[in-house]
This record gives structure tokens, C-alpha cells and sequence, in this order.
């Protein structure tokens, strides 16, 4: 895996008057404490590369149809059970790359925000898209890996009561390495022989961007899309020797809404080609 740098809120402070405070104070704030928990264990992972988390602060991201004698709780935005004398199931909506690019998922993180009262309990196992399930433990040091090929998962927790009181989930976060991302990585991890001369160009009129990287035998051009906020549309490496191309790679942006149910085109897939 590439060596990545990743860059969380580490350092959050919350100050928070003591007058007024209502339920949703403590609510904000236990699911403001959360994100930067998984935010912090993904910045310091390095088994992982994506992450699927789920607040919920809402219905989204969870698969109610297929769930069981579970219920979403608007006012504290958590599951509970409904019926305390039954086991409650919960699923999440099913989690991939990309439904047209198969990319395989390993090395799977559970960190979850639950409330487990004397007699209650919670088991999680993350399924796979061919619906088989593998226990996976919340806040583990080590991966659950996976021996078989996974391109889909989804979490399923088992919601278990003392009939008298119900185990809470508050949020949970999924961390796992995703072979696609680890790719899109690599193109800002260019490898170069030894010995090699390296430089950089920039062009001061397309806002400094990286526009070129010359060694002793390669071009690499990167090229930006203007009418797309300029951003990142392909990377092509020649052969200075030869002058021919000898591989591209093209990017793939496409809708993506994220855990606060923003929409927005990112990049979602890079299809690399040698020549």
C-alpha cells in the first residue's frame, strides 16, 4: 500500500455553556465527538484508504426494508430496539466503489458510538455482497480480513435487549482498504529509477498547477479540464527516448453524496491504459 499522508481534525475543541443545554445539545455533541473519533482513527490507520460512516442523524445509509424490529429514534437520531422482547436487526445500505467498476475491499475497521446497558448487547458482522457474513469486533487493533474477494459489503448489528432495556447505536464508521482508491494514490506516487533527475513544472497561468514531471527517461503531462474547474483529467507519461506514450490514464468523476447528504461530482474511477 502507498504511503499516504492523511490530514484529520486531530485537534477540536468544544466549549459548551451548561445553561439551557437540551437533548439535542447532547446529541450534537456526542455525534460531533464521534466523527472526530473516526475521523482520528482514519488519519492514524494504515491498513485503510476509505471510510463509509453513518451518523445517523437520519434515515440514509441504512436499509430499513431489510432491517428487523428496529427503529430509527428522530429525536435522539439513534437505533433501538422496537419489540424488547425480540432481537432487533439493523442493516446499513449496501457500500461499493462503483456499481459498473469492481474493486476489491479488505482489511475492515469498526468504530461505533453505542450505549450497552447491564444485559444488552450489540454483535456486528460485515456482509458481503454474495451474503456472507464475518464477525467483525468495534474498535479492534488488527483488520478483519477478508479470504475470500468482497466488492460490496454492508454492516448488520444484532440488536440484543434485557427486555427491559434497549442497547442504543449512535453511529458507526467503517474503515477498509479499497484496491481503486489505493490506484488513484498511486498516480501521486510516481516511482522513479534511482538516480534519477527529477523536476517539476508549473504553469503560473493555469493557477501554478503541476502541469509536467520530467526525468532522465520520461514526460509525464498532466492535463486539467477547463470547463470543470480545471481540474484533473488525465495524466500521460511518454518516453523521452522515443517520443511515443507509453501509458495514460484517464479520471472518472461522477455524482457522489456524502454522510451530511451532499451531492457532488468527485473522482470516482481511473482507467489506465499502456501503450
Amino acid at each position: 500500500m502507498a504511503n499516504l499522508i492523511k490530514i484529520g481534525n486531530t485537534n477540536v475543541e468544544q466549549d459548551i455553556s451548561t445553561d439551557d443545554v437540551t437533548t439535542q445539545d447532547i446529541t450534537k455533541l456526542d455525534d460531533d465527538t464521534f466523527l472526530n473519533t473516526a475521523e482520528i482513527s482514519f488519519d492514524n490507520n494504515e491498513y485503510v484508504n476509505s471510510m463509509f460512516i453513518n451518523e445517523i442523524k437520519n434515515k440514509d445509509y441504512s436499509d430499513f426494508d431489510l432491517s428487523d424490529n428496529v427503529v430509527f429514534n428522530s429525536a435522539e437520531t439513534c437505533i433501538k430496539i422496537n419489540d424488547l422482547t425480540k432481537i432487533g436487526v439493523y442493516y446499513s445500505t449496501e457500500k461499493c466503489t462503483d456499481e459498473t467498476y469492481n474493486s476489491k475491499l479488505n482489511n475492515f475497521f469498526l468504530v461505533v458510538d453505542q450505549e450497552i446497558p447491564t444485559g444488552c448487547n450489540i454483535i456486528y458482522y460485515i456482509v458481503t455482497g454474495d451474503n456472507k457474513r464475518f464477525l467483525i469486533k468495534p474498535n479492534n487493533d488488527a483488520p478483519l480480513e477478508l479470504k475470500i474477494p468482497c466488492y460490496k459489503f454492508k454492516l448488520q448489528a444484532y440488536l440484543v435487549s434485557n427486555k427491559i432495556n434497549t442497547p442504543v447505536l449512535n453511529g458507526f464508521a467503517v474503515l477498509y482498504y479499497d484496491e481503486y482508491v489505493h490506484n488513484a494514490y498511486e498516480l501521486m506516487n510516481l516511482n522513479f529509477d534511482n538516480g534519477d533527475t527529477v523536476t517539476l513544472v508549473r504553469d503560473k497561468n493555469n493557477e501554478d498547477k503541476l502541469v509536467k514531471i520530467l526525468t532522465d527517461k520520461t514526460r509525464i503531462e498532466l492535463n486539467y479540464d477547463d470547463a470543470k474547474d480545471k481540474r484533473l483529467s488525465s495524466v500521460k507519461t511518454y518516453s523521452l527516448e522515443t517520443e511515443t506514450l507509453k501509458e495514460e490514464s484517464d479520471m472518472v468523476y461522477m455524482d457522489y453524496t456524502d454522510s451530511s447528504n451532499i451531492t457532488e461530482e468527485v473522482l470516482t474511477k481511473v482507467v489506465t491504459t499502456k501503450h
